[in-house]
């Protein structure tokens, strides 16, 4: 599996999207996880950090959901502090008032109570959380 990550020059290829600017090297996240909504890129990497400043969240992953017009949309799976709540509407003026573009913001909000993790490496299983996501809209 180690080879799968070596170029035939020998360079790792991580997937990570990155960016220079301003001299500092930006990780965007993983091109897996990218979310292209009508031709626009989402790096949940970028919203997760904005939405972690919200007071009610403990803990968040923003996933790809598929949309018949727009390819995908963002879906936020949030963990709630202890005794707190959030709404769809209430999260999208935290991002407002964060000036996160309007495409970038989650179109669906689902609270759960815990993350799913990869093992033991304390890791988002966000292919858990798509899967869930896909038999949720299946039972709809």
């Amino acid at each position: 599996m180690t080879a799968e990550v070596f170029d035939a020059d020998g360079w790792c290829t991580t997937e990570d999207v990155v960016k220079f600017d301003q001299g500092c090297l930006w990780i965007l996240g993983r091109q897996k996880d990218v979310i292209i909504r009508g031709g626009q890129n989402i790096y949940p990497a970028e919203v997760e950090g904005l939405m972690n400043e919200h007071p009610s969240v403990a803990a968040v992953a923003v996933v790809a959901m598929p949309d018949a017009e727009y390819g995908e949309r963002a879906c936020a799976f949030v963990v709630l502090r202890q005794g707190q709540s959030l709404a769809l509407e209430a999260l999208k003026d935290f991002l407002s008032s964060k000036k996160v573009a309007k495409f970038k913001w989650p179109e669906r909000l689902e609270c759960i109570d815990v993350m799913p993790t990869v093992g033991d490496s304390g890791k988002v299983d966000k292919k858990a959380l798509r899967t869930q996501l896909t038999a949720t809209a299946q039972i709809a």
